[in-house]
């Protein structure tokens, strides 16, 4: 059974290693904003005694964005355990919606936001450039070796009680 948690102190070495493996290090752009994740709060997803999982979100303008989420193992429910996670968190502070940016050769991605009630709602042509000023070490081709160019900005509404993850 997956269990969520708030980030701690005791988590930082393992939640720095996990950013620094799968997002080339502390800092992450999105929408040509640097976040560094060291100063993110978060969740972890916990099974067995173990880490399975981490999201890091920041809240600002009455939004939570979701910067970051990284599931160990697939098909287990530790992504939908941390979006349910960071929801709630959402809904208790009063956001209006949770959004995240992935970009357009993350096709399980886009699958698995859809998939949890997220909806597509801007297409950020070209954004990967600009991210890459900021993040040279963001490569050329991504998943599946796709050109990695746009943002697709994805959202769900917390004043929707129909809207679940």
């Amino acid at each position: 059974m997956i269990q969520t948690r708030a980030l701690v102190p005791a988590d930082a070495g393992w939640a720095a290693t996990l950013i620094r493996e799968r997002w080339l290090g502390p800092f992450v752009v999105t929408r040509g904003r640097i976040h560094d994740t060291r100063e993110l709060p978060g969740f972890v997803a916990c099974a067995d005694g173990r880490r399975l999982g981490l999201l890091l979100y920041v809240d600002e303008s009455g939004d939570t964005e979701i910067v970051t989420l990284d599931a160990l193992e697939q098909r287990r429910g530790i992504g939908r355990s941390l979006l349910a996670a960071v929801r709630s968190h959402a809904l208790e502070r009063g956001s209006r919606r949770v959004w995240l940016v992935t970009t357009n050769d993350n096709l399980a991605a886009i699958a698995f936001y859809t998939d949890c009630g997220f909806r597509l709602v801007d297409v950020h042509l070209d954004a990967v450039a600009l991210a890459r000023e900021l993040k040279p070490e963001i490569p050329a081709t991504g998943h599946s070796g796709l050109p990695l160019r746009d943002e697709l900005e994805f959202s769900v509404s917390c004043e929707s009680p129909e809207a679940s993850i």
